[in-house]
């Protein structure tokens, strides 16, 4: 029996300011191996991430603050309203966290892939940094 382990790709460890109209968008590449190391398509992989900027990042009516693209799939518009309730931040603070979000594993793909981190409407923006993406794999 093979066993199932974790396995990441680091995107990038270096800060990106993401505002209005200035998408910051990142690229990294899966191999055919890593792919077909991907255990269960229908599992989830994680998108982990460190933000920070002025609260509100994600307003309570889910539109506009800070949207992420996998691939063209926006991975954060059904959460938007649960992260909005759980920064429980006064408008205007600082704010610094690092989150992990879901998103189906079969949004991978071999080759290369896209991450756009977009800031809908409003002022100001976030700072992201520390982007690496989990997903299961295979043992060798």
């Amino acid at each position: 029996m093979v066993g199932v382990v974790a396995d990441y790709k680091v995107i990038s460890d270096e800060v990106g300011w993401v505002q209005l109209g200035k998408d910051k968008i990142y690229t990294f590449n899966l191999s055919d191996r890593d792919k077909s190391r991907m255990s269960y398509v229908r599992d989830k992989s994680i998108l982990q991430f460190c933000v920070e900027g002025r609260v509100p990042c994600f307003p309570k009516d889910s539109n506009g603050g800070l949207s992420i693209f996998f691939n063209g799939q926006d991975i954060l518009a059904r959460v938007k309203s649960r992260y909005a309730k759980k920064i429980m931040l006064p408008e205007g603070t600082f704010m610094r966290t690092s989150l992990h979000e879901m998103f189906p594993a079969s949004l991978l793909r071999a080759g290369e892939n896209e991450i756009k981190f977009s800031y809908g409407s409003g002022e100001g923006g976030v700072q992201v940094s520390d982007i690496v993406v989990w997903f299961q794999a295979r043992a060798e």
